[in-house]
Parts: structure tokens; C-alpha cells; sequence
């Protein structure tokens, strides 16, 4: 037989109270829902106190008096990811039992539906759900371990990308001299959004990895000189 399971959702909106966070305040209401509803078991939605990470579990607590929590069979959690997921936290909140999940991790599931407006015109709607998956205990602790490697592999590829972007700027610019010209070191830090010192470690790994030819005093023949001697300059590679 099916038990009904009343949810008061939430809190601050469905039991008045003269001071949420006076204990005695919060208790005697408890007392009056558990009088009432006897033998029913029963869900309170609440805020918890300030915003918070999941890795900061142990630091939650419901806003308002600790009577919220006290005498409570089950705290659960529900906490938004940096990523968009939310995740159901479960063996780090307050249980009298022994739990056999970490947590529940709810990933958005996308749809859309045709339906119709008030004026019977045929419209395409977007429906969002969250698909839940358990999370073993123990299982936490992998999802930690890959989001880091996702996010290790996601700032080496940035960086990648970056470095692609920069060394874009100056082939680039050597590239579009002719064989008489150059530019000289200065000129290529310019170019590049870092600090000097980045800038000159770039551009001399560029040329260690034959990207770009630099070319130290005596030039070749075919290099129009300055009015200022430039001891290094930079040219486009030079294929051998």
C-alpha cells in the first residue's frame, strides 16, 4: 500500500513562523507537523545559509535554526556544479542509516515537442529534465579525479590554442616581408599580448624550432640594412 508522503516546499513559504531561526521557535512547529502527520514520513524544502560548493559540505547547514535539521531522518543537498549539473548530495549530510550512494548526479536532458499556442497555431517547445544517475559510494571521489583531468585537459588544449594563435601572429608578419627585410626582436614582442619577458621566450623558441630564421650580425647580402644595426633580426623560416 502506497503511504502518502507530504512535501512543504518550501519552508519560509508554506509554515509561518515568528523567527525561522529561534530553535524553540522551529521546534514546536516540527512537534505540531509530526503530531498531525503521525506516521507519515515528510519532506521540508529549505534554503541553506549562504552559498556554498559541494566541496564544502560540511559547512552546510539550513538557514535558520539547527531545530530544521536536528531531528531530521535525512538531509539532502542539492547543489548546482560549476558545469550546469546538479548533484544530490547524500553520504556527507546528516543520515541514520548506512548509505550505499554518495550522492545522485542530475545531467539536463534536452527535448522538443510540438505543440500548439492559446490561438491554435502549431509552435516547437523545448522541455528540460534532469536524467539522475547514482553514484556508488566511493564514486564521488572518481568523478572528482576525472572533472580535474577534464579541466587539465581543457586549460592544455586553451593554451595550445593560444600558443597556435600567437605563433599565427608572427609568421604572419614575417611572411609578409620581402627577402630585404626583417624585423627585429622588439618589433615581434610588440606584437604579442604578453609580458616581455614571455614575449622574448616565445619568439627564441619559435626560432629554436625553426619556425621563424633569426639571424645574428653579419646579414646576409640580401638584407637592406637600417640606418641602426640591429645585432639580431628575424626573417621568415628558411626552408632547407
Amino acid at each position: 500500500m502506497a503511504v502518502p508522503w507530504p512535501v512543504f516546499d518550501t519552508s519560509s513559504s508554506t509554515i509561518d513562523l515568528e523567527n525561522e531561526s529561534d530553535n524553540s521557535v522551529v521546534g514546536r512547529a516540527l512537534a505540531v507537523l509530526k503530531q498531525r502527520f503521525q506516521g507519515m514520513p515528510m519532506g521540508i524544502v529549505g534554503h541553506i545559509s549562504k552559498a556554498l560548493k559541494r566541496a564544502d559540505v560540511a559547512d552546510f547547514s539550513a538557514r535558520g535554526a539547527g531545530a530544521w535539521e536536528a531531528d531530521a531522518n535525512q538531509v539532502i543537498y542539492l547543489i548546482k556544479e560549476d558545469d550546469g549539473t546538479r548533484w544530490m548530495e547524500i553520504k556527507d549530510a546528516k543520515h541514520r542509516f548506512v548509505s550505499k550512494v554518495d550522492g545522485i548526479k542530475f545531467e539536463a536532458v534536452v527535448n522538443k515537442i510540438k505543440t500548439f499556442d492559446m490561438l491554435g497555431n502549431e509552435v516547437e517547445e523545448t522541455l528540460i529534465h534532469g536524467h539522475p544517475v547514482a553514484i556508488e559510494t566511493g564514486g564521488k571521489k572518481a568523478l572528482k579525479e576525472q572533472k580535474e583531468q577534464d579541466k587539465k585537459r581543457g586549460e592544455a588544449a586553451a593554451k595550445q590554442l593560444e600558443r597556435a594563435k600567437y605563433e599565427g601572429l608572427v609568421i604572419a608578419e614575417l611572411e609578409s616581408l620581402d627577402d630585404t627585410q626583417y624585423r627585429t626582436m622588439n618589433e615581434l614582442v610588440d606584437l604579442l599580448p604578453l609580458s616581455k619577458g614571455d614575449a622574448l621566450a616565445f619568439i627564441k623558441g619559435m626560432a629554436r624550432q625553426k619556425m621563424i630564421s633569426m639571424i645574428d650580425l653579419p646579414y646576409p647580402e640580401s638584407i637592406i640594412k637600417r640606418a641602426n644595426s640591429h645585432r639580431t633580426i628575424f626573417v621568415k623560416a628558411v626552408i632547407e
